[in-house]
């Protein structure tokens, strides 16, 4: 009897211990930022905030596998649930042709509104012939990114004659246009544009406003006082090329609205960069292609950072130039 005693209070200490694990050893609700490529088991959840959190509930592989011959490449499939302030979205992703590009665009309106995108980056392990894994050791990649606003991106086109084209463009990691002018996409092809870059006898640029991921780069910049941007963008501009015209256009547009911080955080986002974002498809192909973006953040305080070493841009042949803000 004493023996049994001995036994049960060693099972109630355990259980006692065990359930005081939370409070002991707290969930770390601080795992990944926005940005950030991760990996998740199947079961198991990764925490951003307190306010959101990412589960992967199942994953099913049905790509060939390694040392089989296969006519197709098959799909893997990764089941996904995001929580965001006890809100759950429930998510499907599929990979086809073994091509792991899937993404998912989300929005909540609970509380502060927030929009975030999921890319579906890899599933591990590949399958191999007479080979099962087991469920702990499978798992899935992701990129997640906030969703920001790229405002009043101008695409400029000079054209050496005058030509007919058509300007489209993609979104590799989700996203949409949410204004144009003109009318995108179909006002977008078949234009006429001449070596003035004027566009069908009315538009001097074509101008879109997108919802994008925030893949941005933050390593590199400057910070600039308020009354210092217009003489910062002017000589900025002109030393990545961009001309008279297009200049005074993002003065004229973007000075009025950086008003509200004594300093402006500056992270310029070159063309291969906005490549990767925001894919800009033109017929005929250009000859030489300019886009920068700027991502711009209010700050209270002076701070160093590294400075961006500025490359040469030869305007030549056809020339596109594309300036734009991600205003944070």
């Amino acid at each position: 009897m004493k023996r049994f005693l001995l036994y049960l209070l060693a099972i109630i200490l355990t259980a006692i211990i065990f359930t005081g694990c939370n409070s002991v050893f707290p969930i770390d609700k601080d795992q990944f930022d926005f940005g950030d490529t991760i990996q998740i088991h199947v079961g198991d959840k990764m925490y951003e905030s307190e306010n959101l959190w990412v589960r992967v509930d199942s994953i099913q592989d049905g790509r060939c596998p390694i040392g089989l011959y296969c006519w197709w490449a098959g799909e893997a499939r990764v089941w996904l649930t995001v929580s965001y302030k006890d809100s759950l979205k429930q998510f499907y992703f599929s990979s086809y042709f073994d091509s792991l590009s899937s993404n998912e665009l989300i929005y909540w309106g609970v509380g502060e509104p927030i929009s975030i995108g999921i890319n579906l980056i890899e599933v591990n392990p590949y399958p191999e012939l007479d080979v099962i894994p087991l469920a702990k050791d499978i798992w899935a990649s992701f990129k997640i990114g906030q969703r920001y606003y790229d405002r009043k991106p101008n695409i400029y086109l000079y054209p050496e004659k005058k030509t007919k084209m058509s300007v489209s463009l993609q979104f590799p990691h989700g996203g949409k246009v949410i204004e144009s002018d003109p009318f995108y996409p179909l006002l977008w092809k078949n234009i006429k544009v001449k070596p003035n870059g004027k566009i069908d006898r009315k538009y001097d640029f074509l101008f879109y406003e997108a919802e994008i991921p925030d893949l941005w780069q933050y390593s590199e910049g400057w910070v600039v006082a308020m009354d210092d941007l217009t003489e910062f963008f002017e000589k900025n501009l002109k030393d990545y090329s961009f001309n008279e015209n297009e200049i005074e256009d993002f003065i004229e547009f973007w000075i009025p609205e950086l008003i509200n911080s004594p300093y402006y955080e500056i992270y310029p986002q070159y063309t291969e960069m906005v490549n990767q974002v925001i894919k800009l498809k033109i017929s005929p192909y250009p000859d030489a292609k300019l886009r920068l973006h700027y991502v711009i953040k209010e700050t209270e305080k002076y701070f160093d950072l590294p400075v961006p070493e500025i490359s040469a841009f030869d305007r030549h042949g056809f020339t596109v130039t594309e300036w734009g803000v991600i205003l944070k």
